[in-house]
């Protein structure tokens, strides 16, 4: 951390536990939305590679701030 901030990059880990791979919408369905992951590897959107279990405990470490409110004009 520089200054306050810090950079975050894609990189490709040695030897992962697990992979999930898709597309932005599907991967943030499961993370923000709850979406169920099985049915998003069977609708093909989405795929799992490794251990299951910590693909399925990666996707529960990332949330949302509550919602304030609605603006309203």
């Amino acid at each position: 951390m520089v200054d306050g901030a810090f950079t975050v990059e894609p990189v490709t880990a040695d030897d992962p536990d697990a992979t999930l791979a898709g597309g932005h919408e599907a991967l943030a369905s499961l993370v923000y939305d709850g979406r169920d992951l099985d049915a998003a590897v069977r609708a093909g959107e989405v795929s799992v590679s490794g251990d299951d279990a910590a693909a399925r405990r990666f996707l529960t470490l990332f949330s949302l701030p509550e919602k304030v409110g609605t603006a309203t004009s």
